[in-house]
């Protein structure tokens, strides 16, 4: 059967509030798919192994902070949630692959002087299903967390960035099929 065009709809609402020291955002989203385009590691699967998610559905929240604690240090957290699953064919009520559901970070950036900063930055994620794992029956790709340094000078216009990712030496996927 041919590929179908993804069509899509959804409804956004955000709020945002800016303090002297502060700044909050929070939003919340549904989106709704007809004929989202899966893909299957399949050989000899029709469409090179694209297909079409009869019906699909994300609904979420996302929410950050910003926080000057001092002229010199800063704090950010943010946390996600999305429920992304399909909601009508042969995928009812599985997730969509590929997804966390749950996600988390925070960061501090300290300022040594005017052209002088660090940060130290962390973010979580919850497992999620393998690609191509429609049916949701395989192993997930396990939750994982990874925490990042970095140091910057600034000169004039130009800033320089010297860091260390992933400093705790933890193994991280962000992507995996079923095989």
């Amino acid at each position: 059967a041919a590929l179908k065009p993804q069509i899509g709809e959804g409804i956004n609402l955000g709020v945002a509030h800016r303090a002297p020291m502060a700044e909050f955002r929070a939003e919340i989203y549904w989106l709704n798919l007809s004929d989202e385009i899966g893909y299957v590691d399949n050989p000899g699967f029709s469409n090179d192994g694209n297909f079409n998610i009869e019906k699909s559905e994300r609904v979420g929240i996302n929410l950050v902070s910003d926080l000057r604690l001092s002229s010199s240090l800063d704090l950010e957290f943010s946390a996600s949630y999305v429920d992304a699953k399909a909601t009508s064919g042969a995928q009812a009520d599985k997730r969509i692959p590929l997804v966390s559901a749950k996600s988390m970070g925070a960061s501090a950036t300290k300022k040594f002087t005017n052209n002088w900063e660090a940060q130290f930055s962390w973010k979580y994620e919850s497992d999620k299903v393998l690609g191509s794992d429609y049916n949701n029956d395989g192993s997930r790709i396990g939750s994982q967390t990874k925490s990042d340094l970095s140091i910057e000078k600034k000169f004039n216009d130009t800033k320089v960035r010297l860091g260390i990712n992933n400093i705790f030496d933890q193994t991280l996927y962000s992507y995996g099929v079923r095989g």
